[in-house]
């Protein structure tokens, strides 16, 4: 008979042995799971890590192609492909290498990032076609501004409206509205358009309209949504569309102001995503006469179909809340119009400003002219990667008599002020495989420069690009393809609410043809202060003063504008910037002679 002690004595000894069996078959599989783990690492292929794979010991991405143009110099004087050139991010993101590529200025450094569909593509059609020649979609917004009269010509709305009574009167049987037939012939001519639904409304007052006429089934259509896009024509009296997000206005909404003489077409998928309604702005508005075309149009031939059914516009004619600003206002204007007063959230697109859209003169003249410059002043006036890579500049464009005449358009245009510093920028993107990444103007976040500038404004030559704005907060997408001569300025609020770059393309769109832009910041003079700004941007390098900033050197940002190039400034005001301070090199402290202020893209 066994006691209850000894039992528990002997279960223990005889189960001793269990414990060190546990612990060889854990090590024992521990060591054949790694031995496995090592052999997989040493089998796939190596990470692509920029410390394994320095920059100077890999080729710089394959260009498209050269420009065959006549008037193009076949020169080797690209820096990034010097031999033994160090690739910058953009160009180590653009060979495949998967790495978290931003910084504090940039949204990405890899080209992909902007391989995105936009919430809208706003086209400003140039003048002088009797049809719209580009290429259009569901997204897109087109405005042709002047399309039958200057906005100041009042002929053809007293014609319209005299028209507009005998239809609702019912006088006449349809023949007799001569005005009201040749406009709606020149709008289906220039937009490829076949049957239409139309409503024409004259707006005495606010709210409903006072006179009203439209086809049978307008309203059939307009509330199935079996249309692809709403041309909008106006007469008269401007009003704003104003197009916002459904649900509360959180981060602003988008303004398309409409003036006499003026025409839109807007994608099924931008009223889709957007609800439109009709405001006007002015304190004493004027009638307004406005014709809406429900349609199908050929010019939209990028045949992505929108997903979602289009939003109704309102015929009412609203009032105005001027608390509310918008994210941005979208100004389609020619040349020759008068540019009024200017608000920081209003962005002006001009067409053709600096030369027309098929003469490349001018592009090939600054190259020439720069060029030309470099050789005579030596190895600091070559052309420099910025970005990291992503295009080119130059830090002489001073030595352009082109560019002089140009940036002096410019300031004239936009009453800049010229007694003061103007930054200046001469970007070029050699072929169409050169971007620029998504970023704010400096002036958005540094105080010292937000004092001497309140705009950006440009002009390209050269191939269509597309400038891109990302809104800082939503991260919603408008693009404005930029055309040869066009002009694009944008205000501070702009800057503030929303980055910008250039896209990128597809290595299937690419081609040899380059693209320059000149690059103005400034005074102007004809903006005006408004309630509720945004406030300024945290300064996003104030953490990283004396560490340096991304490769390349950049123009002189505030170089006089008499084109002196060097701008060292008087008086000690505003001084070169110290190179060796740019790359966190700088040994001399308070005593260097030249700006220690950190430069922004």
């Amino acid at each position: 008979m066994f006691h209850r002690g000894s039992f528990a004595i002997v279960s223990r000894a005889r189960l001793s042995w269990l414990p060190p069996l546990i612990i060889g078959l854990f090590v024992s599989e521990l060591l054949r799971w790694w031995s496995r783990r090592r052999k997989e690492r040493s089998s796939a292929p190596a990470p692509s890590i920029a410390k394994e794979i320095p920059a100077t010991a890999r080729k710089p991405p394959r260009r498209p192609g050269v420009d065959d143009d006549v008037r193009f110099q076949k020169l080797q004087d690209d820096p990034r492909y010097f031999p033994g050139a160090q690739l910058g991010k953009a160009q180590r993101a653009a060979l495949g290498e998967v790495m978290q590529f931003e910084g504090p200025n940039t949204a990405s450094y890899s080209p992909s990032s902007t391989l995105v569909e936009p919430s809208i593509r706003f086209i400003v059609a140039g003048s002088g076609s009797k049809c719209f020649t580009g290429a259009a979609g569901p997204d897109d917004i087109i405005a042709v501004p002047d399309f039958f009269c200057a906005a100041t010509q009042m002929d053809l709305y007293d014609s319209m409206l005299a028209e507009l009574r005998e239809m609702v009167e019912g006088d006449g049987d349809g023949s007799e509205f001569p005005h009201y037939h040749e406009i709606m012939a020149q709008i289906k001519e220039f937009f490829a358009v076949g049957k239409c639904s139309t409503c024409i409304t004259w707006h005495e007052t606010l709210g409903n309209p006072s006179l009203s006429a439209k086809s049978d089934n307008f309203d059939e259509v307009m509330t199935s949504g079996d249309f692809e896009c709403a041309v909008h024509f106006v007469l008269g009296g401007s009003y704003e569309l104003q197009l916002h997000r459904p649900g509360p206005v959180r981060d602003g909404f988008l303004a398309v102001p409409c003036v006499n003489g003026s025409l839109c077409l807007l994608g099924s998928a931008t009223l889709a995503r957007y609800c439109c309604r009709r405001i006007v702005t002015e304190d004493q508005p004027r009638p307004a006469l406005s014709i809406i075309m429900l349609t199908s149009s050929a010019a939209l031939r990028r045949s992505r179909a929108a997903i979602l059914k289009p939003r109704e516009i309102s015929p009412l004619l609203e009032e105005w809340d001027s608390v509310m600003r918008p994210a941005m206002r979208i100004r389609a204007l020619r040349p020759n119009a008068e540019l009024g007063r200017i608000s920081h959230d209003d962005v002006i697109v001009i067409p053709e400003f600096a030369c027309k859209m098929g003469d490349w003169d001018a592009y090939y003249a600054l190259l020439r002219e720069i060029r030309a410059g470099q050789q005579s002043d030596g190895v600091e006036s070559k052309w420099e990667s910025w970005h990291e890579g992503a295009h080119l500049l130059t830090q002489t464009p001073n030595n352009s008599e082109t560019f002089q005449e140009i940036l002096g358009q410019l300031c004239h245009r936009f009453a800049i002020r010229q007694n003061g510093y103007i930054g200046t920028r001469f970007n070029w993107y050699r072929d169409s495989s050169d971007w620029k990444p998504f970023h704010h103007d400096s002036a958005a976040f540094n105080r010292e420069r937000a004092l001497k500038q309140n705009c950006t404004v440009g002009v390209s030559f050269g191939a269509s690009r597309e400038l891109a704005f990302q809104h800082a907060k939503s991260r919603d997408l408008l693009y404005f393809p930029q055309t040869n001569g066009m002009l694009f300025f944008f205000g501070r609020d702009v800057n503030i609410r929303w980055r910008h770059g250039i896209n990128a393309l597809p290595p299937e769109q690419q081609s040899s043809k380059g693209r320059i832009s000149i690059i103005s910041w400034g005074l102007c003079e004809l903006a005006f202060e408004e309630p509720c700004a945004p406030p300024m941007l945290d300064d996003l390098y104030a953490d990283r003063k004396g560490k340096g900033k991304s490769k390349g050197k950049g123009t002189k940002e505030w170089s006089l504008f008499e084109g002196k190039g060097k701008s060292k400034g008087k008086g000690g005001e505003m001084r070169e910037v110290c190179r060796m301070f740019q790359r966190g090199q700088c040994s001399r402290g308070d005593s260097c002679k030249y700006s220690h202020v950190l430069r922004t893209a």
